[in-house]
């Protein structure tokens, strides 16, 4: 689950972290998400929205490894059942 969440959330860490570092033109506009998002594409290629994957899975997948077994423990020895 740990990998499902950052190839899911990968894009969007990226996008956040490009439009919070492009510098705003001469216009004084700042460029929008969709714009950045089509200049990453087209610049860069689709794979550039998973730069940083094993640094973001290295931090998130251990807290997942860990994470739901201590979870499945407690609700098993609080008798709370499954959702």
């Amino acid at each position: 689950s740990g990998f499902a969440a950052q190839v899911a959330c990968n894009p969007a860490d990226v996008l956040k972290s490009r439009v919070m570092s492009i510098r705003v033109g001469s216009g004084g506009v700042p460029m929008s998400v969709s714009s950045v998002a089509l200049l990453i594409l087209s610049q860069e290629g689709p794979m550039a929205f998973y730069k940083g994957f094993v640094p973001g899975y290295a931090r998130i997948g251990p807290t997942i490894f860990l994470q739901m077994p201590i979870v499945e423990a407690l609700r098993k020895a609080l008798g709370v059942q499954s959702l």
